[in-house]
């Protein structure tokens, strides 16, 4: 039997957890000699004027025999995907379909990524400043390209469900979720909330998705909100039925900023990582279930990573 598992992975500092199978020690590499303790099975400049640096901002990703990554030459408004054949070091393609700066939104960066890609079986999405994109990881080719009007700002964070893309973006007074189906082309905004509201200052964030018994589908996100005095940070969770357009509750967390990762939703539990402390709700009424603290670990911070066992 398959079971869900929910870790909260704390990178410490100084405290070292004790674990039953101990992993093989890594090699020392001395920095003194040109000898390395691995074979390196090919090697490639990233840029063929090695005059040039060249900055990689997002971490590689193995799809079948491919490797990808981004790459950046400094003081550049240009990132490429590249993507390299893992056993052999052969190009296999670049991709740079961004769309043209026209001058509209007053900035140059329409060349660079918001954020990390979201990986979805074969293809991968992220997106600009000025758009979304979805890209296939082993053709290179663009699938689905979406230029954000003008008045409209893109989150750097997306998430997607099925042949849903999920994109927060603002305006000069609100902050909307939108909703785009790759596949079709489909826009739909499914929730909006301004942006300054009580003395606070609202963004928002991608969102997790679930769908209940009733067939509803079902995303929950987070506004993370400043304000004045000494504890005005908050983070409110918001669960909206997209099905019934209705809020099912909101919940707020007083006195703390949350990272913008968004919830993890399974067996109709809310998973949420607010400043290392893992908290679990009930995703029907915010009922509070467990949490884990992890800040009295010194020097952690925290990511929410899920996991499968059988």
């Amino acid at each position: 039997m398959r079971k869900t598992v929910v870790l909260y992975m704390c990178l410490i500092a100084y405290h070292l957890t004790t674990i039953s199978c101990k992993p093989q020690p890594l090699p020392v590499i001395d920095s003194r000699k040109d000898e390395l303790p691995y074979e390196i099975v090919w090697q490639t400049p990233l840029h063929p004027d090695t005059l040039y640096s060249v900055t990689i901002y997002v971490a590689p990703k193995i799809y079948r025999d491919r490797v990808i990554f981004d790459r950046r030459v400094r003081r550049s408004e240009n990132q490429k995907f590249v993507a390299f054949n893992r056993f052999t070091g052969e190009l296999v393609w670049e991709w740079d379909d961004y769309f043209d700066f026209d001058g509209s939104k007053g900035y140059s960066k329409v060349r660079l990524l918001h954020a990390p890609p979201v990986y979805r079986d074969s293809l991968m999405f992220f997106t600009t400043y000025t758009g979304v994109f979805a890209v296939g990881m082993y053709s290179g080719k663009t699938v689905f390209k979406y230029r954000e009007p003008e008045q409209y700002y893109g989150q750097g964070d997306i998430n997607v469900y099925g042949s849903k893309i999920f994109h927060p973006v603002s305006d000069d007074s609100m902050n909307i979720m939108r909703m785009i189906d790759y596949r079709t082309g489909e826009i739909r905004e499914v929730f909006r909330m301004r942006r300054k509201e009580d003395g606070f200052d609202k963004d928002m964030h991608s969102p997790g998705c679930w769908v209940n018994g009733a067939n509803d589908t079902i995303i929950v996100f987070q506004s993370r909100e400043t304000g004045p005095g000494p504890y005005g940070a908050r983070s409110i969770l918001f669960p909206y039925n997209i099905t019934r357009d209705s809020l099912m509750w909101s919940d707020t967390i007083m006195g703390v900023s949350s990272i913008d990762q968004p919830p993890y939703i399974e067996n109709e539990r809310v998973y949420f990582l607010i400043n290392d402390v893992l908290l679990c709700l009930d995703a029907h009424t915010a009922e509070r279930i467990w949490s884990v603290d992890g800040r009295a670990l010194e020097g952690s911070y925290g990511s929410l990573t899920v996991g499968r066992y059988s």
